[in-house]
């Protein structure tokens, strides 16, 4: 039995993801963090995956606390060794601070933190390491796995109140090249995909959102924005056994936005 193991599986682009690779048989173990009045909403999500036929089992809690690692292990040797192990791990954990490094007046402009910046690069770029390696230690992943991160534009051009972000997923970025290469000889491959602007929660907590979408529809080639369901796509292709020659690789999936230049 096939089995993905998604982070921040609850909406965007992991819920997405468990979607797809859902409909196409496979079985998901999903973590994730929300509040209590949110998780009936979720739920239900999760049991249209399940009427599909698949198994889905549903874990909220902190991605990055050290008994989340314990109570997924336990859950992974209870629930999916006896019949499988990890064929796609997908780390799409948006959990950052946004602002900018330096401001005049911190009453009027969002400042970031010290503590900010390192919870963000813990969330969204360490936590990306920690896991893949658990889950390889632990002898988690099948033969021929995939590791699947997320990553965005914002590793090459100033976004506004996006520095905390960046840097986080530019240790995303860096992380993969190392364990693609450490990871090869274990048949696991690991990628990311670089995903163009959408128009999911995690984009709502920046000013001006609504302009943003805008101004990103118009330049994209196509005239809309990129959607959960695209990356979600590009996902389950990486998963297909003749994607097994790729790795190490960061894929674009933006409908050629980002070679499109700014508007």
């Amino acid at each position: 039995m096939k089995w993905a193991f998604i982070i921040g599986a609850s909406s965007g682009f992991g819920l997405a993801t468990a979607r797809k690779l859902g409909s196409k048989g496979y079985n998901l173990l999903l973590l994730h963090r929300d509040r209590r009045v949110k998780l009936p909403e979720i739920e239900q999500c999760y049991e249209e995956i399940r009427a599909t036929g698949v198994r889905v089992l549903s874990l909220n809690l902190n991605a990055y606390d050290q008994a989340t690692f314990d109570t997924v292990r336990e859950k992974i040797q209870q629930e999916i060794l006896p019949e499988g192990k990890i064929n796609v791990f997908v780390h799409s954990l948006a959990d950052g601070n946004i602002g900018k490094i330096s401001v005049e007046d911190p009453s009027k402009e969002k400042q970031l933190t010290d503590e900010g910046f390192r919870r963000t690069i813990e969330a969204m770029g360490i936590s990306f390491i920690t896991w893949s390696r658990y889950l390889k230690e632990q002898n988690f992943f099948a033969e021929n796995a995939r590791i699947i991160g997320i990553t965005s534009e914002g590793t090459k051009l100033v976004l506004p109140l996006y520095a905390a972000v960046a840097v986080a997923k530019s240790v995303l970025e860096t992380s993969v090249k190392y364990l693609a290469v450490e990871f090869a000889s274990f048949k696991i491959t690991t990628n990311l995909i670089c995903a163009g602007v959408s128009d999911t929660n995690a984009l709502k907590v920046f000013p001006d959102y609504q302009k943003l979408l805008e101004t990103y529809k118009k330049r994209n080639p196509f005239g809309r924005l990129t959607t959960p369901e695209d990356v979600a796509n590009a996902i389950y292709l990486l998963s297909m056994d003749e994607a097994a020659w790729i790795n190490g690789a960061t894929i674009r999936v933006d409908g050629g936005e980002q070679i499109a230049g700014v508007i």
